[in-house]
């Protein structure tokens, strides 16, 4: 029994061997003609992950590149905001001082006048602390 056995164990053997020499001829002319091999799950999970991961880090500088154009634009509203409070405040002293030399109807147009430039002052004042206060979060890490 000792022979048989060993004589078709042989004979898978070496079935074995010329079918993994066939395997490995046809894997050699399939990756010589540049076909890709196929890949196990885990592979493709961490090249996934790993786009995934620089899609995310792409977003994270592309978002903070915005927040900050953001900001520059923010500031530059204040800046309009500082020159318009400028002008009210100069039209301001100039209706002051042009005040005692009105007449009656006038000086009713120069109060109505400042009255609106108090309303404009208020206003400004409002929409530049919204301004400083998304600057601020804009600017936060």
């Amino acid at each position: 029994m000792g022979a048989p056995m060993f004589s078709t164990i042989l004979e898978h053997a070496k079935t074995g061997a010329a079918a993994l020499g066939v395997g490995g001829t046809f894997l050699a002319a399939y990756t010589s003609l540049g076909l890709p091999l196929p890949a196990s799950q885990a592979f493709v999970e961490t090249k996934v992950a790993t786009v995934v991961k620089s899609i995310d880090d792409s977003n994270t500088a592309t978002a903070r590149k915005i927040d900050g154009l953001a900001a520059t634009t923010l500031e530059l509203q204040r800046q309009a905001i500082v020159q318009q409070r400028a002008r009210l405040r100069f039209e301001t002293s100039a209706n002051a001082s042009l005040y005692p030399k009105a007449e009656g109807v006038r000086r009713v147009t120069l109060e109505r006048r400042s009255a609106e430039i108090q309303d404009e002052m208020t206003e400004l004042d409002r929409t530049d602390e919204d301004l400083r206060t998304r600057i601020t979060k804009l600017r936060q890490p």
